[in-house]
């Protein structure tokens, strides 16, 4: 049968990395622009990396971890629990690390003990079985905020 490893690991990171927000003349206008342009969305993806890895033995494994700027009580309702769907009879789900960052710099942790594995809820009302499950995790500290840097 064939095994595969999930390791997840998810930043979401709601306000800057800076505490301050640099004057317009250390800006380029371009930059400036492209900040502008996402002003009005509900929550900005300011990256998002993806790592596969296959074995011989038929295992592998991803790694994903994501950056997230939380503009909008919507976003911040939708993203203040993570759920993560995985196939628990043949992958087994990992959350390495789950963090906030504040305006002034401080990274709040949330621990990943927090997570509770749950059967997915389809699985609850269908007359079959199923080995979908949900791992949720709640984000700490999750807020909104308007300006972000990396």
């Amino acid at each position: 049968m064939y095994k595969s490893l999930w390791v997840l690991a998810v930043l979401a990171a709601s306000l800057p990395c800076f505490a301050q927000t640099p004057s317009v003349s250390a800006v380029p206008n371009k930059a400036i622009a492209a900040a502008a342009n996402y002003a009005d969305e509900a929550v900005v993806v300011q990256s998002d990396d993806v790592v596969y890895r296959f074995a011989a033995d038929g295992t592998g494994s991803k790694r994903e971890t994501t950056v997230l700027r939380i503009q909008s009580g919507a976003a911040l309702q939708t993203f203040g629990v993570l759920s993560f769907p995985y196939a628990s009879g043949d992958q087994h789900l990992e959350i390495v690390y789950a963090r906030v960052r504040k305006p002034d710099g401080t990274v709040v942790e949330t621990p990943v003990s927090d997570a509770q594995d749950q059967p997915a809820q389809v699985t609850q009302m269908a007359p079959m079985y199923s080995d979908l499950h949900l791992k949720q995790i709640p984000i700490r500290s999750l807020a909104v905020g308007r300006h972000a840097g990396v």
